[in-house]
């Protein structure tokens, strides 16, 4: 599939183009805006159809924005465009359908997708209510309202669902340190910071790595022994800038298990030039989920790179390391065990 990116201010495309990359995308063109959004097409009306005469051009199947669009804004783009339009929120749910596997991941995937694709809904049964009824009127509303209903009362269950589960993980975290006095350290960190491979060593685990971004959804957990004791290293869902609330709402389940830990490792890719706004992101997000009372080291992965040694902007404590090759985990092993005494 052929993909334009577009952009509208000074965000950056890294994040768009990873998340485009990972489903397959072929991105033959990029087109970038400074400025304020307007209601219309969210980018300015001249920018806007130079970015369909480019999409004809390029032969362009689907247009990516790094931004958020309003379902107006879709519309209006698609048929300007003549191509499928999708925001930054539809392009991360779309990376999260390549990796939804368990059933709480499916409910919280859908959740997310389906409150986000109300507005779209409710205005394409307004259509089809018109063509099918002419006048419209009071049985056109009813069907409408009646559907509507539907899918209101399937978001009522999945949240119930949801609720649950999380109930579940906050009793399984409290047992755990309750009954049987384990110690919990969570990895996190951006997405693609290299958490999965971190846990790897950590544990002994076989948790699946890749470059891709959100490969891990669903925590991961596994033992380790630390000065002595034993450890549990969970691993989870990365972040990523902008990440929407309702995105943080759904996986509340998910995210507990940091929000309950004693310590949290945020694993940052210090080779980046944006290592340090990206561990901003991040500690940011911490706070969001109720996490940013729980203590932090900080993780410089990927310090076998070129650039991965520079120190500049992380508060102690740090440890540098490269979960790939194993450098700098014993070091990072005596941290964790002194914070944890």
């Amino acid at each position: 599939m052929r993909a334009l990116l577009v952009s509208l201010g000074k965000k950056d495309l890294g994040d768009v183009r990873a998340l485009s990359t990972s489903l397959g995308y072929e991105l033959v063109g990029e087109v970038t805006q400074d400025g304020y959004p307007k209601p219309k097409y969210l980018i300015g009306s001249g920018k806007a159809r130079e970015v369909a005469s480019l999409a004809d051009e390029l032969d362009v199947d689907i247009v990516v924005f790094n931004n958020h669009l309003s379902p107006s804004q879709v519309v209006a783009l698609e048929q300007l465009t003549g191509c499928d339009v999708i925001d930054r929120v539809d392009l991360i749910l779309n990376v999260f359908d390549q990796h939804t596997f368990s059933v709480e991941a499916k409910l919280q995937v859908e959740l997310v997708r389906v409150k986000r694709n109300l507005p779209f809904i409710k205005r394409a049964l307004g259509r089809r209510v018109k063509a099918e009824h002419p006048g419209y009127g009071g049985a056109g509303e009813f069907i409408i309202n009646s559907s509507m209903a539907g899918i209101r009362k399937r978001i009522k269950n999945i949240e119930k669902k949801l609720k649950e589960m999380d109930r579940r993980v906050e009793e399984r975290d409290l047992k755990r340190k309750s009954e049987f006095g384990l110690r919990v350290v969570s990895l996190a960190g951006y997405t693609n910071s290299g958490k999965s491979t971190l846990f790897n060593r950590l544990t002994s685990g076989s948790q699946i790595t890749s470059d891709a971004p959100f490969t891990t959804l669903q925590s991961k957990i596994g033992p380790t022994f630390l000065g002595g004791r034993k450890v549990l290293i969970t691993d989870t869902i990365g972040f990523i800038e902008d990440l929407p609330h309702s995105f943080i709402s759904a996986f509340r389940a998910t995210l507990s298990s940091i929000r309950n830990s004693d310590l949290i490792l945020l694993v940052c890719d210090i080779s980046e030039d944006e290592a340090v706004e990206k561990a901003r992101i991040c500690r940011t997000t911490l706070k969001e989920i109720g996490a940013g009372d729980v203590p932090i080291i900080n993780v410089l992965n990927k310090s076998d790179k070129p650039g991965g040694d520079k120190p500049g902007g992380f508060e102690n404590p740090s440890a540098f390391i490269s979960a790939k090759y194993g450098y700098g985990l014993n070091g990072l092993k005596g941290l964790i065990s002194e914070r944890l005494s």
